[in-house]
């Protein structure tokens, strides 16, 4: 799969989940900087705070996002 980024889902959620999201987006940079990896990071917004504002947990289209994720890295919700 060199030369193919994989897909990565980042749902950060809020609160720590932010930190976590930085943090896991620094460790994709460092891998995809000492490997051929690539990385393609569709940050998906969740939480409380999204609930909050929008009366859902996430977009609606959220759900096949994540489905066609090659991985899904969630923070804290």
């Amino acid at each position: 799969m060199i030369g193919t980024p994989y897909l990565v889902a980042l749902l950060h959620g809020d609160g720590t989940g932010l930190e976590i999201a930085r943090e896991a987006r620094r460790v994709l940079g460092l891998v995809a900087e000492k490997t051929r990896a690539k990385f393609q990071v569709d940050e998906i917004p969740c939480g409380g705070q999204y609930f909050l504002d929008h009366g859902r947990d996430w977009p609606a289209d959220a759900e096949e996002r994540c489905r066609s994720a090659d991985v899904m890295l969630l923070g804290a919700v």
